[in-house]
C-alpha cells in the first residue's frame, strides 16, 4: 500500500529529480528555470509538502498546500488554499495516486480552517484536468492567466464537501 508522508521525509534529490522528470520531461516545464522553479529549499518554502511512496518505498509523488499566508500564492484570496506541482510519476499513473494525494492536500485544506481552495493547470495537462473534476473542482475561467508565453486555466472548489 502506498503512504502519504510529510515533506520534511522528502529528500531533496528525490523530490528535484520528480518534479523535474513531471513538468520538464512532460513539457510543461522550460528546462533553463527548472532548476530554480525546483529547487528543494524553494519547494518547501511554498508551504505544506506532501508525498506519496509506493510500496517500494520510493517517491511517487507529491503536491503542495499553500496557505494565504505564503510569499508563493498567486491567485488564492484571503480565504482561500492554493495547490501546487501536483506530480505522479509517469510509471504510478492511472493507479489512483494522483487522487490520493489530492484528497490528501485536501484535508490539509480543511485544517486550516479555509472554505475554498484553487490551482491552475496547462491545458495540455488532460489527465489532471479529469483528475481535478472528479475530485470537485470546477473551471474559473475568469481567473485564468498567461504567464510569459504559457497559458493556465483556472479551477477552484468549495470546501463544504
Amino acid at each position: 500500500m502506498d503512504t502519504i508522508i510529510p515533506g520534511e521525509r522528502i529528500g531533496d534529490r528525490d523530490l528535484e529529480q520528480l518534479l523535474h522528470d513531471v513538468y520538464v520531461g512532460g513539457g510543461f516545464t522550460d528546462p533553463e528555470i527548472a532548476p530554480a522553479l525546483f529547487a528543494a529549499g524553494a519547494v518547501r518554502g511554498r508551504g505544506r509538502l506532501l508525498g506519496l511512496q509506493d510500496s517500494g518505498g520510493a517517491l511517487a509523488g507529491t503536491i503542495i498546500v499553500v496557505p494565504p499566508t505564503s510569499a508563493a500564492k498567486r491567485l488564492a484570496a484571503a480565504d482561500e488554499a492554493e495547490l501546487h506541482l501536483l506530480a505522479v510519476r509517469s510509471t504510478a499513473r492511472q493507479s489512483g495516486l494522483g487522487r490520493r494525494l489530492v484528497e490528501a492536500a485536501l484535508a490539509e485544506v480543511r485544517a486550516l480552517g479555509l472554505p475554498r481552495v484553487v490551482l491552475w493547470t496547462q491545458p495540455a495537462m488532460h489527465a489532471a484536468q479529469r483528475l481535478y473534476e472528479r475530485c470537485g473542482f470546477v473551471r474559473a475561467p475568469d481567473r485564468d492567466f498567461v504567464r510569459e508565453t504559457r497559458a493556465f486555466r483556472v479551477y477552484e472548489r468549495a470546501m463544504t464537501g
